[in-house]
């Protein structure tokens, strides 16, 4: 028994080194490098752009309500200079990471762990920090272990944090009858002057290299309808991927973005399933790492021309 404990107390430790080391990896390319467009943007906003510094229905139609909350506690607790925005800024995305890492996916081995990050590092854990927390409080409700009023809670925080995946996930539960209103919303943002407005926006088609994850999501969508279990985080990637097909001729960009959550969402259902195939563990870690390489090499948005390399 006490032998188990010392096991048990190692591993943990083990396990805390190695988060607390990709944590230093995320930190020193949050404020020393051009991989983070979306935290300069954030400072920039909190610092000196947010002329309202209020949270209020303009929060909720520009998409912007995190920022918004995160401005009014920096004016409380008195932050002021920018360093002091960019280090606030900073903690908030590793208060994330941990929350994604050493809680969310706490029972996953260090090699699954890794590939998630390797997946998800430039993508989400830099860039894309409302999508990550709202995917993540999305993610939270569809545990056994939460129910009632924490479940509507966080899929409340999850619409608040960011407004994509609420609606993919009830567009698809409502057979995509959803988009059929979608000129009304669109007219609708326009009146109400939302940011989100430019998701919707058509812009002339590009091929880019980002598209090549289709390879992956159809293999991984293959192998989980041949495993026949139902799993609600391959059904939510699935989702995504049918909204990347319906609007890849109308906005790229959008796109891109619907198809690259479609992938990461298909890697976290592979890395918690009992049953993984190594094949396409595989295939996963391969174009991970080229995803990787990719923004390492030619810059990080989705909608980028060299957003993918092999």
């Amino acid at each position: 028994m006490k032998k188990r404990r010392l096991s048990y107390k190692f591993s943990r430790s083990v396990r805390a080194v190695y988060i607390l080391s990709l944590s230093v990896i995320v930190t020193l390319l949050l404020a020393f490098t051009r991989y983070a467009p979306d935290a300069y943007v954030f400072i920039r906003y909190a610092w000196q752009d947010n002329y309202l510094r209020t949270v209020g229905l303009h929060s909720i139609t520009d998409n912007n309500v995190l920022f918004d909350v995160a401005t009014v506690f920096f004016d409380l607790v008195g932050i002021t200079e920018l360093g002091s925005y960019l280090v606030a800024v900073v903690a908030i995305y590793i208060l994330i990471f941990y929350l994604k890492y050493f809680h969310f996916f706490a029972q996953v081995s260090l090699s699954r762990l890794s590939l998630i990050y390797t997946a998800s590092l430039m993508t989400y854990d830099l860039n894309q920090l409302r999508f990550q927390l709202s995917l993540l409080l999305f993610l939270y409700t569809f545990s056994s272990s939460i129910s009632g009023a924490r479940f509507w809670l966080l899929r409340c925080l999850s619409l608040l944090t960011h407004l994509l995946p609420a609606i993919v996930f009830y567009t698809a539960r409502f057979r995509y009858l959803p988009l059929l209103a979608l000129p009304g919303l669109v007219l609708l943002m326009e009146l109400a002057g939302s940011r989100f407005i430019f998701y919707f926006t058509p812009v002339e088609f590009v091929p880019f290299k980002v598209f090549l994850l289709v390879i992956p999501n159809v293999i991984a969508f293959l192998y989980y309808k041949k495993s026949r279990d139902r799993n609600k985080i391959a059904e939510f990637a699935f989702s995504f991927n049918v909204l990347f097909m319906i609007f890849i001729a109308f906005n790229g960009a959008l796109a891109a973005r619907f198809l690259e959550a479609g992938f990461y969402l298909y890697v976290i259902w592979w890395c918690l399933s009992s049953s993984r195939s190594r094949i396409l563990g595989s295939i996963f870690w391969v174009f991970s790492l080229s995803m990787l390489a990719s923004r390492l090499y030619g810059g990080i948005s989705a909608g980028s021309s060299a957003s993918f390399f092999f």
